[in-house]
């Protein structure tokens, strides 16, 4: 047990008492369980050896044992205080809240005891978080943790205690963003799962994501809301965008034709303003997303809508935001141009979209190759009735790495041939006389169900931890620091394969009940214990505007 290590290391030890929150069934008032935090904590050792590679955090091992206080056998749930005469109080306090969330995680009365071992993340600098939830999202499906509990407010100042070592266990909480509440496992003792979660850590937060100064208040409009696939799951296709704004600190209008779903009060909480327009795609649709927000004060304008691409662009001129030229916009969706870009050698090289931006980026700061299966029009057999549509989409890539170093360089000159300097790109092409090669073998694919949203960039942030929509709200307000930082993968790369699949079933002449998604999903039994995560997109048939 993690206790038994403590002998032979050196702990602090320190009791405080504070408040739990008592579980009184049938009153509708929160009732309070005095309690005693017996803490002991240690600094964690840099697993690291190398002097050279920075070190963006400290952490703090803290083991709390939490044992309701009594007067004479009863326990004492009045207003009030109690203490042992030398034991100090932490009411109020990050301690207090790290306890009490940590009963509600693990679903336990306050009036029973209870044992926890966390983590806390300490900052090297003083400064604020460049994006709110970073932890939890550089932690997200870290198999050493049961959650991560917030410990500052969002936005707000994370002040450097010094010196670590000789610090007040309750002044140390307010260097720390948050903690890390350790999994408990039954076969594996707390003590290996704390050793085995620094090494992850060293992967994970493993960038500079403190800024030494406050990010400025922005406000971005977003031409086109997305459509709405499970008002009963809160199902929605800008969901990841949305949140990341959220995450960002950016005010969000949203700029979609009237009767759009985010138009309602329900959820008016997504957004901070909308504004309903024509949104016919035609010559006059620029003028009119221009003279929609030209007043309110925005600092960017981007979409995530293809559909609305072109139109978003020239609005962006027409206001002075800063964007990419319009013209790059327009030769990467012509097929025949960026094909002329490509090496006469070359089969094909496409450039298919691009995320509204800002200059400022001057190099490539994340690069990600991933397989696509081959689909009906590569089979030998296909006929002119077959297309190119995406099959399956596999990430990383299996290619050798000489292989991924050969693709790298021509895409990245495409893009500034076509008058690009700054932004997040998809880029497809085909590498003829590749080493590996495709095999079709049996097998099964688990499927379960999580919030819809695009595909890609959903993939891509949950295998590598880079979000493409948190880079593309920062492009449309020209935030290159924050840009810059939020490109950092996993220092491991990939925490682990993830592959797109697209099932279809919609045909002419089939009929699909509305009942059929669910039905399918409650027909699946549990993922394998070595998926990660399952995804299934519930998506409409397309249809032209």
């Amino acid at each position: 047990m993690f206790t038994e290590s403590m002998s032979n290391e050196a702990f602090a030890s320190k009791d405080f008492f504070i408040y739990a929150e008592a579980d009184c069934k049938g009153e509708s008032s929160v009732r309070l369980v005095h309690s005693k935090a017996s803490c002991h904590w240690r600094l964690s050792k840099s697993i690291s050896t190398d002097e050279n590679v920075p070190q963006y955090f400290h952490c703090l091992d803290l083991l709390t044992n939490i044992a309701p206080v009594s007067r004479d056998g009863i326990l004492q749930v009045e207003d009030g205080s109690i203490t042992d005469g030398s034991s100090p109080r932490a009411t109020g306090t990050a301690l207090e809240h790290l306890v009490q969330t940590c009963y509600k995680i693990r679903g336990i009365p306050a009036q029973q005891g209870l044992c926890v071992v966390t983590k806390l993340i300490l900052v090297t600098r003083s400064g604020y978080l460049c994006r709110n939830d970073i932890l939890e999202l550089r932690m997200r499906h870290s198999e050493f943790i049961e959650s991560v509990i917030p410990l500052s407010a969002a936005g707000g100042y994370i002040p450097l205690v010094e010196p670590l070592g000789e610090t007040h266990l309750l002044a140390l909480f307010t260097s720390s963003p948050g903690a890390l509440l350790v999994d408990e496992k039954p076969t594996t003792p707390s003590h290996e799962m704390v050793k085995s979660l620094d090494q992850d850590l060293q992967a994970r937060p493993s960038f500079d994501w403190v800024l030494q100064t406050k990010p400025q208040a922005r406000k971005v409009a977003m031409v086109g809301g997305r459509a709405m696939y499970d008002p009963k799951k809160m199902s929605f296709c800008s969901q990841g965008a949305l949140e990341a704004a959220q995450a960002l600190g950016i005010s969000v209008v949203v700029v979609d034709k009237p009767g759009h779903w985010l138009q309602d009060e329900t959820y008016s909480c997504l957004q901070d303003e909308f504004v309903a327009i024509d949104t016919t795609i035609d010559e006059g649709l620029p003028s009119r997303i221009a003279e929609a927000v030209r007043d309110m004060g925005i600092d960017g304008i981007t979409t995530f809508t293809d559909d609305f691409l072109d139109a978003t662009v020239r609005a962006a001129e027409k206001l002075s935001l800063s964007t990419e030229p319009t013209l790059a916009y327009a030769q990467s969706l012509n097929k025949y141009v960026t094909r002329k870009l490509a090496s006469p050698n070359a089969q094909a090289l496409r450039l298919d979209n691009a995320g509204g931006g800002s200059r400022g980026v001057s190099k490539v700061l994340f690069f990600e190759l991933s397989d696509e299966f081959p689909c009906l029009a590569d089979a030998e057999d296909a006929t002119v009735s077959d297309n190119f549509a995406e099959d399956i989409g596999v990430y990383p890539s299996r290619l050798e790495p000489e292989e991924r170093d050969l693709v790298r360089p021509p895409l990245y000159r495409t893009i500034l041939q076509l008058g690009f300097r700054s932004g997040v790109f998809h880029v497809e092409a085909r590498v003829q006389n590749l080493t590996m090669r495709y095999k079709t073998t049996n097998g099964i694919v688990d499927l379960d169900y999580v919030t819809a949203d695009s595909a890609t960039p959903l993939s891509i942030l949950r295998t590598y931890d880079v979000d493409f929509s948190s880079l593309q709200w920062l492009q449309a307000i020209d935030d290159t620091e924050r840009f810059a930082a939020l490109c950092h993968p996993f220092t491991y790369s990939s925490q682990y394969c993830s592959a797109d699949v697209n099932i279809p079933i919609h045909r002419r002449n089939i009929h699909v009940p509305k009942v059929y998604y669910d039905e399918m999903l409650g027909s699946q039994r549990s993922p394998h214990t070595f998926l990660k995560q399952n995804v299934l997109l519930q998506r409409r048939p397309c249809r032209r505007r």
